[in-house]
């Protein structure tokens, strides 16, 4: 009896608790360009704010143009007093569509992603 009550509790916590580790994984809240802006100006660098706090070192941001050419620096980087922001640096860009595909390792553990466009007038 008392292992079936103990199995119980252990799946009840379970269930109760799990949706709150999921709650924890950072996901993407802001962009700069945002998703699927137009801007007059092309912009300098792709900003990204998370959730929560993401490791720059095992983080991609990949730009590419309508050709599939990358236009990004290759090299992310986060803040030392905000530890929720990525950013990469990118090449000029002349008018058209820009696709950006993001990837970081959450604090948690956890492998996040995701990608969006923007467009250049």
């Amino acid at each position: 009896m008392f292992r079936s009550l103990s199995a119980a509790l252990i799946s009840g916590l379970l269930l109760v608790t799990w949706p709150l580790t999921s709650a924890a994984h950072a996901h993407l809240e802001r962009a700069v360009p945002d998703k699927n802006s137009e801007l007059s100006e092309p912009p300098h660098s792709i900003q990204l704010w998370f959730s929560g706090d993401v490791q720059a070192e095992w983080s991609k941001i990949e730009v590419a143009d309508e050709t599939g050419e990358r236009v990004d620096k290759d090299k992310v980087m986060g803040k030392d007093d905000d530890e929720k922001y990525l950013q990469v640096e990118l090449n000029d860009l002349a008018a058209g569509t820009y696709h950006v595909r993001w990837s970081t390792l959450s604090r948690d553990g956890h492998r996040v992603k995701g990608e969006y466009s923007f467009k250049v007038r």
